[in-house]
């Protein structure tokens, strides 16, 4: 598996729409004691020209196995208008535990160890198993449950099904793209509770085209830029 995409995140507040940060992902094959692995690589920042109103980095690496995409090891560290978090779980499979260490701004750091129900997925190994979800012989409003650990908790996604639509990229490029929905358990900068719009190309691998959610004020586009 070798693939890496850009992104640029633009925000809308009334009637403007504003380029304020990209998102990188990249993907790898990696050994351990012999054995392959994938590692996925994903950061993200504000334009340094919004960084005096709202300024974001964040981070995530993660090693997770090629058969299943059960996740290996996951850390986060992020910067949101100076909170610092960071976030690392070793996922122990056989004993069904997530083994987390966990310091934010406010929060002391700490280690816990989570319950790890099977077929759960750190957040960025997520959108690679939803990316495998089999869309051309899908019911519309058909719905599939990813399990997801986010923070110190395990939440069920949901995936809804929307349809196909054709959509145009920054360069006019057309798209033709499988639709679907989520809808966000915790959030930062997203606001929970809110739908998640994202469009995959209908192309072997089903790359994000798009996505658009509400945030705390406005709300956000994300766009394919490579």
């Amino acid at each position: 598996m070798g693939e890496q995409i850009e992104y640029r995140i633009a925000y809308n507040f009334g009637a403007l729409w504003i380029d304020a940060g990209w998102v990188r992902t990249r993907t790898s094959d990696t050994l351990i004691d012999g054995k392959p692995f994938y590692y996925f690589f994903g950061t993200g920042a504000s334009s340094k020209h919004w960084d005096w109103l709202y300024r974001v980095w964040d981070t995530i690496e993660v090693i997770t196995e090629t058969e299943q995409l059960q996740p290996l090891t996951y850390r986060r560290h992020s910067n949101i208008n100076g909170y610092q978090r960071y976030h690392s779980y070793q996922f122990d499979h056989d004993k069904k535990i997530v083994h987390a260490a966990i310091s934010e701004t406010d929060i002391p750091y700490e280690e816990l160890s989570i319950p790890l129900p099977s077929c759960t997925y750190d957040a960025l190994t997520a959108s690679y198993v939803a990316r495998s979800i089999d869309f051309e012989n899908a019911a519309i409003g058909e719905t599939m449950l990813i399990k997801i650990i986010i923070d110190d908790k395990v939440y069920e996604m949901p995936i809804v099904y929307e349809g196909m639509e054709t959509i145009s990229s920054r360069n006019k490029t057309e798209h033709h793209c499988y639709l679907f929905t989520t809808t966000l358990q915790r959030g930062h900068i997203l606001k929970p509770g809110e739908k998640l719009k994202i469009w995959v190309s209908s192309n072997p691998g089903q790359i994000p085209i798009m996505m658009e959610a509400k945030i705390r004020i406005g709300s956000i586009k994300i766009y394919l830029d490579s």
